[in-house]
């Protein structure tokens, strides 16, 4: 079975890292930000781009693949070397951060698993973010699409058939080798960033390892990987409501793998 790198040979990879077998799990960050004054011309892992959905002054700057357990760090050192016109008006609802997940090195039908995991769970994630970026117009829902008719298809049919804008994206599979979690609103906060990388982590790790089928995808199991993914967060007492909570998510599930 090929990895992602072997089936899509995404474009934008410099980054020989990306496509060891065992390397760490590397991570990019798009962070949107608003009323900027200065920025600090030597940011180690950031480089701004312009963006013309923000207002105020706004930019969004993308950090270089780090590995997961580094880039907190960065995140923080990006926040204290900007200049701010006015930090209460940082952060609007037209700003986000944006987590682009590497899957160079992962086998196909692992990532597939992958999205599927994340599909069984997605209101859950959504349960971690501001409550309005439910709503959001770039970060939609899955089940608010006819994407769920398509889980039963191959990675490259999803990828082919996929939006950009869903809040879980995997078009940037062809071009950066990634899969994209669009949900969280723009902040500086280093706690709630990394709590959010350790959720990503989980459902990572949970998707490689449990092949979702007829056979596994059962009550029992599904409390065990909501356990495994969101067991750190102040989601883990939900655990006992899974079934009821995500009832149209399985229901998706059940109908692509039995």
């Amino acid at each position: 079975m090929s990895n992602v790198y072997e089936a899509f040979q995404p474009g934008a990879l410099n980054n020989g890292d990306l496509i060891a077998p065992n390397a760490p799990l590397f991570v990019g960050l798009e962070c949107e930000i608003e009323s900027i004054l200065q920025t600090n011309e030597h940011m180690h892992s950031f480089s701004p781009v312009n963006d013309h959905s923000l207002r105020n002054h706004g930019m969004e700057f993308v950090s270089k693949p780090t590995p997961i357990m580094n880039i907190v760090p960065e995140f923080t050192k990006l926040h204290s070397s900007i200049k701010f016109r006015d930090l209460s008006q940082r952060f609007s609802e037209r700003t986000s951060i944006h987590v682009h997940v590497n899957c160079c090195n992962i086998e196909i039908k692992e990532v597939k698993n992958i999205i599927l995991m994340y599909a069984l769970f997605e209101e859950f994630f959504f349960m971690l973010v501001h409550p309005k970026r439910r709503h959001n117009i770039h970060c939609v829902a899955l089940t608010e699409t006819y994407l769920p008719s398509m889980y039963k298809h191959d990675l490259g049919t999803l990828v082919n058939k996929w939006h950009k804008y869903t809040a879980l994206n995997i078009k940037p599979l062809t071009s950066f080798g990634t899969i994209e979690f669009r949900h969280m609103e723009g902040h500086a906060d280093d706690a709630l960033l990394g709590s959010w990388l350790k959720t990503i982590n989980n459902v990572m790790e949970v998707g490689k390892n449990n092949p979702i089928d007829a056979k596994t995808l059962t009550s029992n199991n599904i409390k065990v990987w909501f356990r495994s993914i969101f067991g750190h967060t102040n989601l883990a007492p939900l655990e006992a409501s899974v079934d009821s909570i995500a009832f149209n998510q399985i229901l998706d599930l059940k109908m692509a793998v039995m």
